[in-house]
């Protein structure tokens, strides 16, 4: 993604947020941060502590942090990566410079969002993708975010309920806070939804009860069978659209089934390579992008 195509969709997705208070419809969890959200508290149940539930309110002001950081950062300067820019619907903050007992960063979420109290940050940046396991070691050798995420040493008095995570371009952002919020978050290239009252099982768990709850509109991919594949989808709304255009056109054999997570429609699908591929020759003039995938 190039600077100019990421200052457009950083704008898009956060305009007017600090004023609005309201989280954009477009808000979403990619698997990298469930990912860490899971290591997340592995790491508080080595520790004999419980499990935070997955905020909506910190996730995004995490997100938005992650993309103010990659857009606007100058390393080794005198605001530390707790830090905002003025390039945003925010108040601009240099910390620790602007850290005082009538300023402090820690506000950050009850100014983007509706999020009723402070919030504390952990964040880590590394020169090229941001994995989830090389940021949980990172932070599990780091003294200062260890006893942060484990509410330990000058954090001992804080019981953390939420967390929400931000993962961006080697940027990663994570946001603790005492006060739980009730909103539902998206899954990224799905229709799955975590409420806050999941911890990481339930997260698995509601993403399952989705697919599983569509069974009547997905078919299960047998494996040996040949399929020629018409389209793949993120979401299975926009599978079911393209499906429902091709009943309307008589071709009743068409089903959806789900593999390598996505959602893919099959014109058909056949016991052998050379029927597939005969099949396909018929359908070459209408369906020209058709192709075989082999389970």
């Amino acid at each position: 993604m190039n600077k100019f195509f990421s200052i457009l969709f950083f704008l898009g997705l956060f305009c007017g947020s600090a004023f609005a208070q309201k989280l954009p419809d477009n808000l979403c969890v990619s698997n990298d941060e469930i990912e860490l959200f899971k290591l997340i508290n592995e790491m508080r149940k080595e520790n004999g502590l419980p499990a935070v539930k997955l905020s909506a309110s910190l996730t995004y002001v995490a997100q938005t942090h992650v993309r103010d950081l990659d857009l606007t950062y100058i390393r080794n300067s005198n605001c530390n990566m707790h830090s905002w820019s003025e390039k945003g619907h925010w108040t601009p903050f240099c910390y620790p410079k602007d850290q005082s007992k009538k300023k402090s960063v820690w506000d950050k979420p009850k100014e983007l969002t509706n999020y009723p109290g402070q919030a504390y940050e952990v964040v880590f940046w590394e020169n090229g993708p941001a994995i989830p396991k090389n940021i949980i070691e990172s932070w599990k050798s780091t003294s200062q975010s260890e006893l942060l995420i484990n509410g330990k040493g000058k954090w001992d008095k804080m019981n953390w309920k939420v967390v929400g995570i931000g993962i961006y371009n080697g940027y990663c952002s994570a946001w603790f806070g005492e006060s739980e919020d009730n909103l539902p978050i998206r899954i990224c290239n799905s229709d799955s939804l975590i409420s806050s009252s999941n911890t990481t099982t339930g997260a698995h768990q509601t993403a399952s009860k989705s697919n599983t709850s569509s069974k009547d509109e997905v078919s299960a991919a047998v494996k040996g069978r040949f399929y020629i594949i018409y389209g793949s989808f993120n979401t299975l709304v926009q599978a079911k659209a393209g499906l429902s255009d091709l009943l309307k056109q008589g071709l009743t054999t068409a089903t959806i089934i789900q593999n390598d997570g996505k959602f893919r429609i099959s014109l058909n699908d056949f016991g052998s390579f050379d029927e597939a591929k005969a099949a396909r020759k018929t359908l070459t003039q209408k369906y020209p992008d058709a192709w075989i995938l082999r389970m």
